[in-house]
């Protein structure tokens, strides 16, 4: 599993390979090999984390010499405000208009989105597995990107995909129809708009908000981590594509594409989870743990969570 994720790293551009000989003849000054391990995760057998906090004789390790103050940590600030903002809307946002509309889209391994520069990306150093028995060569890992371990990736982390929402809230405010289209939209949007809401809750077209330009049309993004959080109250076509577009367009202007990057491999958005559905704009979803019913107003844990 550490040898698998770490030959996607390399192989997409985040990371490279050299030689042990090779960096011996000339060590950088902020190299430090770290011990890696792996932990279980959700949609994988084992996902890589360093023990950043290891330290080699009276060298210091690497979170011990990185000081607080150079992160960003007041963007963590608003991870604790996410659920209840969206729970205040669900009790707060008039009935009498119709249901609330949730969507969720997913950075696929936002960390490896984080440049790290050509200096410091040594402080990440390891050794790469070894699955061949055979091959005595040793290989060390220098990533191009924030790795798990480090005590300061979640405030840098959170510093950019903060400023993504940012960015989607703006392009949110700009008139609808304005933006551009995008790859993605169509797997936001139901085919049948008005037969996917009816499909969940009692809805009837007299209760639509047509009148897009007035401040009754109640419209949320949330970021949590790598979580992106639309909620709306509209059923109107035209404004859940504006808000696809806002939110797609939103996070690849701080997370490129692959053909804008010059990566190799997966999309910063993850295709994955939108097959699977979770972009879709639908009044019943999982958000963060819980089950949102935009219909219903309530929150509920999913079965196995109970």
């Amino acid at each position: 599993a550490l040898y698998k994720e770490t030959m996607e790293q390399v192989e997409g551009g985040f990371a490279r390979l050299i030689p042990w000989p090779s960096l011996k003849k000339n060590l950088p000054r902020k190299l430090k090999l770290s011990p890696i391990a792996a932990i279980p995760h959700k949609s994988r057998s084992f996902r890589k984390i360093l023990d950043l906090s290891y330290a080699l004789n009276e060298l210091p390790s690497v979170n011990d010499a990185s000081p607080d103050a150079q992160a960003p940590l007041h963007t963590m600030d608003k991870l604790g405000k996410v659920l209840p903002r969206i729970i205040h809307a669900m009790a707060t946002v008039p009935t009498t208009d119709g249901p609330l509309l949730l969507a969720k889209l997913d950075l696929k391994d936002g960390y490896w989105r984080m440049v790290v520069s050509n200096d410091d990306e040594f402080n990440f150093a390891y050794v790469l597995p070894n699955t061949d028995p055979t091959n005595s060569e040793i290989m060390i890992v220098i990533p191009s990107a924030l790795q798990m371990g480090w005590k300061l990736s979640p405030p840098f982390f959170c510093a950019a995909s903060e400023t993504a929402r940012n960015v989607s809230q703006a392009l949110l405010h700009t008139p609808t129809g304005s933006l551009p289209k995008h790859n993605f939209e169509a797997q936001m949007l139901p085919a049948d708009v008005e037969t996917a809401l009816s499909d969940n809750a009692e809805w009837t077209s007299d209760n639509q908000v047509t009148d897009t330009t007035t401040n009754h049309l109640y419209r949320l993004v949330e970021v949590y981590m790598d979580d992106f959080i639309g909620l709306i109250q509209s059923s109107n076509p035209n404004e859940l594509l504006h808000f696809s577009r806002a939110l797609l367009h939103g996070i690849h202007s701080v997370f490129p594409p692959p053909e804008a990057s010059g990566h190799h491999g997966h999309d910063p958005i993850s295709e994955k989870k939108l097959q699977a559905g979770d972009g879709l704009w639908e009044t019943r979803k999982e958000i963060l743990g819980w089950i949102f019913d935009g219909a219903n107003r309530t929150i509920e844990l999913p079965t196995d969570k109970v």
